[in-house]
């Protein structure tokens, strides 16, 4: 059985996620260290910060996306890693 995080995650969280619950999926220690993430450019999914809202912000369509992507890789993504070890390689 396939998990569908999206139905998942929009049951728990809605269509937008705030910062504690991306930080709560993904097992970010904290709010600052998912920010520090953002700012070095490793968030995958797109984050907003709302006008007269504090914090930031991600559709949990997006985040759903990224999970699928990171638990169910593509047969192409991994041809090319070994491609890329292979040319590392040599």
């Amino acid at each position: 059985m396939q998990t569908n995080f999206l139905e998942t995650l929009q049951s728990a969280y809605g269509p937008l996620m705030d910062a504690k619950s991306i930080c709560r999926v993904l097992h970010y220690p904290s709010v600052a260290a998912l920010y520090a993430a953002r700012a070095r450019g490793k968030l995958r999914f797109r984050t907003v910060e709302l006008d007269g809202r504090r914090g930031l912000f991600a559709a949990t369509a997006e985040v759903a996306t990224y999970l699928e992507s990171q638990l169910n890789p593509s047969d192409s993504s991994i041809a090319a890693g070994s491609g890329q070890q292979a040319a590392n390689a040599g």
